[in-house]
């Protein structure tokens, strides 16, 4: 089954066991990306299995039978100035590869491959886990993306959404090619995964060439996710002190706005006048009035049933009390306080350009159609997703500032050198 839309929009189709395919011919580019998307990720796993989604990740670029090392599979896609690479996240794992527009089926002949007929060598299930290890031990040695860890355990707890990557370093050498494969079986079904493809492409041809090699690819999808229990009644703070020239601050709040919630827009706008820009009130506030810090930011994550808003700092240990009660102040402003008008349309302005840009590229425009079509089991064209971001209102900004800037919604991760008089549960008030 085919659904056809208008000329220079995307085209969606099935493949063998119910495989979803999504296309988008671009006329105004020389490259084509090929991104497949497969419904697993951290949050799917168990406490003795933790890390397997990212380790099988990587298992999956180390050999097939057609190609039987992961230098058979990369000099491939290096010989046409290509790019290849993975990514593991909470609810999806991802692979795309992008090259030049004349060699789309090179990249669904390397990624069907990979996906559909991996060896899970024994010798290179060993060797990779020094790699990830390195990997590991890399992220622990970066701290503004460790306090990220941090602030996640905080939030979720004993739930795989909450279970860190220093528990992920002590199930590793544990791991092996039994657990790997059945990991493999269970979720990497074509009822499961997702092929999008955008660039300067003929469709018919690329629908047919997915068809045909991901046609091997069988089974059903045997194992599903944990949902969250949210029932937080006080604010929470995990301080790790380390020897740092900065302290690393992640501030941010429960916002129960999950991928498909009808406020998903309005939070991505409030979270823009926060801190998602340079004209935004925390970088005006925090740097450029206070000079605190270099970089300071908040982001939002939409989870398939809640999500959270953060905000990210660095500053001097001495000073942190100063940066979190700066930070709280704005939460309390937006709470408080209606919009002006003008600056609630250049955040909406701002949303929609991004939107925009993004789109600007092949695999931009792929990882647009194939997430969407991943969690959301629909896909938004971006004149709908316009419509819904112009609609945000002054009012909507503020009910939701009231929903989510509640004391008891409060977590603070804190990363570094600070002082050990410094009282959390005093700073964190609202």
């Amino acid at each position: 089954m085919e659904k056809r839309r208008p000329k220079s929009m995307y085209r969606k189709a099935a493949g063998e066991g119910n495989l979803r395919i999504v296309v988008w011919p671009m006329k105004e580019t020389k490259t084509v990306s090929v991104l497949v998307f497969v419904g697993l990720g951290s949050r799917y796993e168990t406490k003795d299995l933790v890390g397997i989604t990212h380790f099988l990740e990587h298992m999956l670029g180390k050999g097939t039978r057609k190609r039987p090392d992961a230098l058979s599979i990369v000099s491939e896609i290096d010989a046409v100035g290509g790019e290849f690479n993975g990514f593991t996240g909470a609810e999806y794992t991802l692979f795309y590869v992008k090259l030049p527009a004349d060699k789309v089926l090179l990249a669904v002949d390397v990624l069907s491959d990979i996906i559909c007929n991996s060896r899970l060598d024994e010798k290179h299930i060993e060797l990779e886990k020094g790699v990830i290890l390195q990997e590991i031990n890399h992220l622990l040695d970066t701290p503004s993306q460790y306090v990220l860890e941090l602030y996640h355990s905080l939030l979720y707890g004993d739930h795989p959404l909450g279970w860190d990557i220093v528990t992920s370093r002590e199930v590793l050498p544990r791991l092996n090619r039994e657990k790997l494969a059945n990991l493999w079986r269970n979720c990497y079904t074509p009822d499961n995964m997702v092929v999008a493809v955008a660039g300067k492409i003929d469709p018919d041809k690329v629908i047919s060439s997915v068809r045909n090699h991901f046609g091997n690819a069988t089974g059903k999808k045997r194992t599903t996710w944990i949902p969250v229990k949210e029932s937080q009644t006080n604010p929470a703070f995990k301080a790790l002190p380390r020897k740092t020239d900065q302290t690393h601050i992640c501030l941010g709040v429960r916002t129960f706005i999950s991928v498909l919630h009808p406020d998903r827009y309005i939070l991505e706008v409030l979270n823009t006048i926060l801190g998602g820009c340079m004209s935004s009130r925390l970088f005006i506030k925090i740097r450029e009035e206070m000079g605190l810090v270099y970089s300071v930011g908040s982001g939002i994550q939409t989870l398939l049933d809640t999500g959270t808003l953060s905000v990210e700092a660095g500053t001097d240990g001495r000073k942190v009390g100063e940066v979190i009660g700066a930070i709280l102040g704005e939460f309390q402003r937006l709470r408080e306080s209606l919009l002006n008008p003008d600056e609630l349309q250049r955040a909406k302005n701002y949303v929609k350009g991004k939107l925009i840009m993004g789109l600007e590229n092949s695999e931009g425009l792929a990882y647009f159609l194939g997430k969407q079509e991943l969690l959301q089991g629909r896909i938004r064209t971006v004149e709908e997703i316009m419509k819904e971001i112009e609609k945000v209102s002054l009012e909507d900004v503020r009910r939701v500032s009231e929903n989510i800037f509640q004391e008891k919604n409060l977590n603070l991760a804190l990363l570094g050198s600070f002082d050990g008089k410094l009282s959390f549960e005093r700073l964190l008030r609202l």
